[in-house]
């Protein structure tokens, strides 16, 4: 299993610019048309929470149909992810909770098409950078809260200790 590798800030700063990943073609966007030209809109701490903020992922009927299409979407949001790393300043932890703040203009969205293949890319992003794996041994998910607002995804992410989950029970 390979680690996801992590992009310099220069990298960053071109994506940002160009859209275009690392080491991709020039002749051809490498990401889905759903995704292209959306950047994360930033970073901050609540205590000791901290937020990403993205801007709203592509739900599950929004998806594209092919395969590689949906390879290149999760590498995008993936990366996506690792810039706000990047920005946050590189915090590691041993074991998080993710509590995703879906705001939509809409509230009257189902729970099961939220969370499409951009959201499994989001926390591939979290792999090898933010935490050692992206399981449930170090990963806990808590429930989804939707509000309104201006369209975005918010992650509350909070670590936890070793032998506590999100539901109080020792692992």
């Amino acid at each position: 299993m390979s680690a996801i590798k992590t992009w310099t800030t220069a990298q960053y700063r071109d994506y940002l610019k160009t859209g275009a990943l690392p080491g991709a073609k020039a002749k051809r966007p490498r990401i889905s048309k759903l995704c292209f030209g959306v950047s994360p809109t930033g970073v901050r701490r609540e205590g000791e929470t901290l937020i990403m903020t993205f801007p709203l992922p592509p739900t599950k009927n929004s998806e594209p149909r092919n395969r590689y299409e949906v390879h290149r979407m999760r590498k995008h949001w993936a990366g996506l992810t690792q810039a706000l790393w990047l920005e946050a300043g590189r915090p590691k932890y041993d074991r998080i909770v993710i509590k995703p703040v879906w705001y939509l203009s809409k509230i009257n969205r189902d729970y099961d098409n939220l969370f499409g293949q951009a959201f499994k890319g989001i926390q591939d992003g979290f792999k090898g950078t933010m935490v050692l794996d992206d399981s449930s041994k170090y990963v806990d998910l808590d429930a989804a809260v939707m509000t309104n607002g201006t369209p975005r995804l918010e992650l509350w992410i909070t670590e936890v200790s070793s032998m506590e989950s999100v539901r109080g029970t020792k692992k």
